[in-house]
């Protein structure tokens, strides 16, 4: 439940700021709120949380975006996907073909 009130307190936030959600609040929104155990907004040393993938997606009319992190390590070296660095995924290719 917690983590459903961070992305309302990232709205409000960029909502008083007079700041427009492009894809680097999306990510950030997303990192927020995907599952890191107890520690929310720390990624340091983090080996509780459950979150394997994180993916923002970023529609557009002319290209579709997708960004993702994914888990790393194991063990103690194990961190979650939203601990791991976003790479950017250009899927217009994908989303455009015959049959999709």
């Amino acid at each position: 439940m917690q983590r459903y009130m961070f992305l309302h307190e990232a709205f409000v936030y960029y909502d008083s700021q007079n700041t427009l959600i492009d894809y680097q609040e999306a990510v950030n929104i997303t990192s927020i709120a995907g599952d890191k155990g107890k520690h929310a907004y720390s990624c340091e040393d983090n080996t509780d949380g459950s979150n394997v993938i994180s993916v923002t997606f970023q529609p557009h009319t002319s290209k579709s975006i997708l960004y993702a992190a994914w888990e790393s390590g194991s063990g103690d070296k194990w961190r979650p996907g939203v601990c791991s660095t976003y790479i950017k995924l250009e899927m217009t290719d994908w989303f455009s073909k015959p049959g999709w």
